[in-house]
């Protein structure tokens, strides 16, 4: 299964091992779900994880991103017209995840993502994705 992850999601699983988005970071470091990427989505994952109010080491970042980088599916996606996000940097998940065929974006910030801004994508909670795992 393919899926997208707002940065926050990463943020989450790193800061809180026992949370919903850690669970999802360990179904992709099992591949067990494959992460939809592009080059945007990596730098900004690299950017917010080195901030020094994270205390994250560079080595544990050089580590996640080298992983990133082999074991991610990476598309080149078209640039889909603009919609108004609320922060216009977050088009670029849902323009991975519609290029990846994602089964959906996972997000902490639902409200980022307006529904007229989806092109179809599925926004989920980390929970709620968590969710569609369980369910037959």
């Amino acid at each position: 299964m393919r899926i997208a992850v707002d940065t926050n999601v990463l943020v989450s699983a790193f800061l809180s091992p026992r949370s919903a988005p850690a669970a999802i970071l360990s179904l992709i470091l099992s591949k067990r779900v494959e992460l939809c990427l592009d080059v945007r989505i990596v730098d900004e994952y690299r950017d917010v994880l080195s901030r020094p109010k994270f205390g994250f080491s560079e080595r544990d970042i050089d580590k996640f991103i080298a992983f990133l980088w082999r074991e991610g599916v990476w598309v080149i996606p078209d640039i889909l017209p603009a919609h108004p996000f609320p922060d216009a940097s977050d088009s670029m998940f849902i323009e991975v995840a519609h290029a990846a065929n994602a089964f959906c974006l996972t997000t902490g910030n639902m409200r980022h993502f307006p529904e007229r801004a989806r092109f179809g994508v599925k926004v989920l909670t980390p929970a709620d994705f968590l969710k569609t795992l369980k369910t037959p």
